[in-house]
């Protein structure tokens, strides 16, 4: 197992630094619930900002997972990609209770880089995908979104 790294969202966007690897999906025990097959990596970029008054984070996450098709229950290899960019604020509380943003980090939390990704990737996750074609009974996915074809 990798071991976990930190970072606090106001000293990284101060110093307007990036964060960047790559973590295995198999390291993953919560998305690994909701996928068929546990291989595969996401990788990742944590870009700290300052955009005038304004700290901010930006995330980008990209990898492949493999779900069941919702039709077959075959394997079926989807793009995961995340693009993402969080306030750094003060106080999380008075973030919320203003409902000026919907994402942000709290600017003095230590955010742990592998719980963090894991959470946006199951976030992420689409509630079903399908095959374009699937085996069964030649269904046709015509009238739906399809996310790949079938390995």
């Amino acid at each position: 197992m990798q071991q976990k790294m930190t970072f606090q969202p106001k000293t990284l966007a101060l110093a307007e630094r990036e964060i960047e690897g790559a973590i295995a999906i198999a390291e993953m025990p919560r998305l690994k619930t909701a996928l068929a097959k546990d291989c595969g990596q996401l990788c990742f970029v944590i870009a700290g900002k300052k955009n005038g008054d304004e700290l901010v984070i930006e995330l980008v996450m990209d990898g492949e997972v493999v779900v069941f098709c919702g039709r077959c229950l075959e394997h079926l290899t989807i793009p995961l990609r995340y693009t993402g960019r969080f306030l750094v604020v003060q106080n999380a509380a008075k973030a919320e209770e203003d409902d000026l943003v919907n994402d942000y980090l709290e600017s003095e939390e230590t955010m742990n880089i592998h719980d963090w990704l894991e959470d946006e990737a199951i976030l992420n996750l689409p509630f079903s995908a399908f095959h374009a074609e699937c085996k069964i009974m030649g269904i046709s996915s015509r009238n739906h979104v399809t996310y790949s074809s079938i390995e």
